[in-house]
């Protein structure tokens, strides 16, 4: 069965941890950046010599 769409509350970004967890969560994403990620495909990693560059929100 399908739940319903919910809104998740506002995040109060006035209170320290709050900010500190969220530039924590950009931080490691910014580390991940640059890299190659396999493909999964039905569970399993599938490496291909093809690669596709994305650059934007085309």
């Amino acid at each position: 069965m399908v739940q319903a769409y919910k809104h998740e509350a506002f995040t109060d970004f006035s209170k320290e941890e709050n900010r500190l967890k969220m530039q924590e969560a950009i931080a490691y994403v910014e580390s991940q950046l640059g890299h190659d990620y396999s493909l999964v495909i039905d569970g399993k990693a599938v490496a291909t010599e093809e690669k596709t560059l994305k650059l934007g929100k085309k």
